[in-house]
Parts: C-alpha cells; structure tokens; sequence
C-alpha cells in the first residue's frame, strides 16, 4: 500500500506504485486536465513519473502553470511566493481574473496568459 499525502494533509491509499497522474486524476478531472508535473522530495518530476513509496505531492510548488479551470481553487494549498501563470482566452465580455483575488490574498504572484489570435 502507497500512501501520498496532499497538501491539505489528506493522506490517498494506492494498492502499488502510482503516476503523478494518477494521483492528480484521482483528486478530480480538472486537476488531471491540467497538471503538468509534480514536486517530489524536493524534486520537478513529470506526471508519468511513478511513485514507489510513501510519498508527500503537490505540497511545495515553485510555480504553477496551467489552463484556466476549477483546478485552480488548489491554490490554497500553494505557500505564499508561489509563482501562478493561468493561460485562458479572453471572452467576449472581457479578461476573467476569477483566481487573481485568492492569489493575492495568499500571498501568491499570479500572472495571465492569452493567446495572440485563436488557432
């Protein structure tokens, strides 16, 4: 059995070894759409990367780059300092800052990306 502890101290069982994505779709779709590594030990693994042991994950983010999406509210796990890139498009009724207001609340740097025309 492999226990990971998530940042809010939540402990996920796993019966074996187990990828970063794995962990990340098991907390929910949205998490999993948007991940793109992990922290492990102190290290940037990527979410193929398979964990072996007992193991602390999502916990120490240097930085955080993703699309926009509910996946964002797990900022409040971030540590204040924590660098948020949110890529989204910008609607028609305007730029969405919908997590800038918690970001700055935490003490996180949290910036926006928009793409220069649509593909």
């Amino acid at each position: 059995m492999i226990n990971i502890t998530l940042p809010d101290g939540t402990v996920r069982q796993f019966s074996g070894a187990v990828s970063v994505a794995d962990v990340a779709r098991s907390i929910g779709p949205g998490l999993a759409k948007a991940a793109l590594a992990g922290r492990l030990d102190g290290s940037l693994i990527d979410t193929s990367a398979v964990i072996e042991r007992d193991a602390q994950l999502f916990r120490h983010a240097d930085a955080i780059v993703g699309l926009h999406g509910g996946s964002f509210s797990n900022l409040v796990f971030c540590t204040p300092d924590t660098v948020v890139v949110e890529a989204q498009r910008q609607a028609a009724s305007g730029v969405r800052y919908c997590f800038a207001g918690m970001a700055y609340h935490l003490g996180i740097y949290s910036y926006h990306a928009f793409p220069i025309k649509d593909l």
